[in-house]
């Protein structure tokens, strides 16, 4: 057995992961598409050659399909944490004409898409190295593997794609004033799975795909009047596929009862997310431009539109954490029963509300990676103004309808979350379809309060089985909480594993390069400092609890890393260890 303060003290400062990645993308736009491109990221703590690497373009014509192919120049070599941004020649957006690498295109087209209105099937990109061997992939606009999109149905190359691909599509039809691309959900962040792995954000080619602002360190508040916003406003730090969220008055949102804050609605304003002026079929996804968290507490006033619509008819709108939609927001059954044009397209959880020709109804689902829903609670929507509280982390998710802001009373929806990796940032989407019969009621809200209370860092290093190690929070760790649990998952069945619990000094330990060749490569150890370990067995499912202790209100403000880790002896290595990535946890009052 091995001896973890050993493998601590021989081991230098530093961290990451070995992978280079796909970290960014744009493949389509209104117009002639020639702002497109790809991000690779070096998420590893060394440089890599990455010269005579391929990006092989594919569809469901693989292994020959007519996609572009591009081999990146003979010498380029990929710093640790750096960016290689490959883009259209004929590129006009500022942040494109000047790329690492402008390949000769013959279509005039650096990425394929299959066309707008659902026709074709997906396409691929895949990273190849020097030899040929696969070192990332991601397909898109997965949804037109889906029935009946796709007759006869194409099964893609494992090759070609990570778990369901990206189920959305993105059109960009803000072009060319605001460009949006499909993003790791942080650099390097790579569960391969890419319905996890990816979301919509605003495009940062060859730079971060982290936003400045950080839920996770900082209360985002936004009520207009407080802050200083008036009719027509946008809401600040975030972004919407066709509008941005932006304040409103009551007389122009058509409502005329004011929210328990503002009391009147003389002078009064509220939060408006999604188009009411939009078509039918015409939806709009929204989001909050923030560093990923891996749990969030969201606050907020909304207004639910009880009246039901015409027959065949319907609207629908969602507040979601860890997750994305693509450009026109499409809902996916069971939620919504009637008909679309388009496929389903999001991902992570949260609350659903659909209101048709029948009822109004508010759903707790988890949609997870895009590639299903699972309905964990509902009930009769209530009308007018209602409390929302929404409270998630990796691996559970909890609403309150009513009741009193920041208190736990209220009409309670819970439920646990497959596959234990919903991680990502706060979502809204609305999207009406058909004849409604009256005005559009896109998702209306007055003082809202978002706060991040966890965020994961660094790659976990995967089992013999293929099976990667994950850690997760259940339960909001604010002072006085006798409920916290640490869930851990991925794991090899009915074995033991080790939790670790305490401080970091600031960065993770690459134990790799202390000693190469006795731990699987880019093994990192983050909870460096005064931890607490303790040996925990997996369950039949790989999966494990162990309760964390209850926060005393001395504790506020601090925080703690936790990590699980686990012996594999079917590992090639004389230390042979799994483990997860880090979560840091805050204890605070939310």
């Amino acid at each position: 057995m091995f001896s973890i303060a050993l493998v601590l003290a021989l081991a230098p400062q530093g961290g990451g992961d070995c992978r280079v990645v796909i970290n960014e993308f744009l493949y389509d736009h209104r117009s002639t598409d020639a702002d497109e491109f790809i991000e690779l990221y070096n998420a590893g703590s060394s440089a890599v050659d990455i010269g005579d690497w391929v990006i092989d373009g594919e569809d469901d014509g693989f292994p020959t399909s007519t996609n572009n192919d591009f081999v990146i120049p003979t010498g380029t070599i990929l710093a640790a944490g750096d960016y290689f941004l490959i883009a259209n020649p004929n590129a006009t957006n500022a942040a494109l004409t000047s790329p690492d690498y402008a390949p000769t295109i013959a279509s005039g087209e650096l990425l394929e898409n299959s066309g707008f209105n659902n026709s074709g099937t997906i396409d691929s990109i895949i990273l190849r190295n020097a030899v040929g061997d696969v070192v990332d992939a991601v397909s898109y606009e997965a949804f037109r593997l889906q029935s009946p999109f796709v007759t006869p149905a194409y099964t893609p190359d494992p090759s070609q794609i990570e778990g369901p691909g990206i189920i959305g599509d993105n059109w960009n039809p803000r072009h060319p004033a605001v460009l949006h691309s499909w993003s790791r959900k942080r650099d390097g962040y790579d569960t391969d799975d890419n319905g996890r792995d990816f979301h919509l954000r605003i495009m940062t080619p060859g730079a971060s795909n982290d936003p400045v602002f950080n839920v996770n360190q900082s209360l985002y508040f936004s009520d207009a009047e407080t802050i200083g916003l008036v009719h027509g406003d946008a809401l600040p730090k975030w972004s919407g596929t066709f509008t941005d969220p932006e304040v409103f008055d009551y007389a122009s949102a058509g409502i005329v009862t004011p929210s328990p804050v503002d009391g009147t609605t003389t002078g009064a304003t509220i939060l408006r997310f999604g188009d009411a002026a939009a078509g039918s079929g015409i939806g709009n996804n929204t989001w909050l431009e923030t560093v990923s968290s891996a749990a969030v507490v969201v606050e907020c006033y909304v207004y639910f539109e009880t009246a039901l619509t015409n027959a065949g008819s319907g609207e629908y709108w969602h507040l979601g954490f860890g997750g994305t939609a693509g450009t026109y927001f499409n809902l996916p059954s069971p939620v919504w029963t009637g008909s679309f044009n388009d496929s389903a397209d999001v991902t992570g959880a949260g609350l659903t509300f659909v209101v048709d020709d029948t009822a109004a109804t508010l759903s707790l689902v988890d949609y997870a990676n895009g590639s299903g829903a699972t309905v964990l609670a509902s009930m009769s929507a209530p009308s007018g103004w209602q409390r929302v509280r929404l409270e998630a982390s990796e691996s559970t998710i909890e609403v309150r309808i009513g009741g009193t802001p920041f208190q736990m009373d209220g009409t309670v929806m819970s439920g646990a979350l497959a596959g234990g990796a919903t991680y990502g940032g706060v979502m809204v989407g609305h999207r009406r379809q058909g004849d409604i019969g009256r005005a559009a009621s896109p998702f209306y809200a007055d003082s809202m309060f978002i706060n991040g209370y966890c965020e994961s860092f660094g790659h976990p290093t995967q089992n013999a089985s293929g099976g990667t190690p994950r850690i997760a929070l259940s339960g909001v760790p604010y002072t006085g909480n006798a409920n916290l649990e640490l869930h851990a998952s991925g794991l090899i069945p009915n074995a033991a594993y080790f939790q670790l619990v305490g401080f970091n000094p600031g960065g993770g330990i690459d134990v790799s390069l202390a000693l190469p060749g006795a731990v699987p490569p880019c093994l990192t150890l983050w909870v460096a400092n005064n931890f607490i370990g303790s040996t925990i067995n997996a369950d039949q499912n790989g999966e494990g609890v162990r309760a964390l202790f209850t926060p005393a209100p001395g504790q506020f403000g601090i925080k703690l890393w936790a990590q699980v880790m686990q012996v594999d002896f079917g590992l090639p290595f004389p230390i042979p260890l799994s483990a997860s990535d880090a979560l840091e946890i805050e204890i605070g009052s939310f």
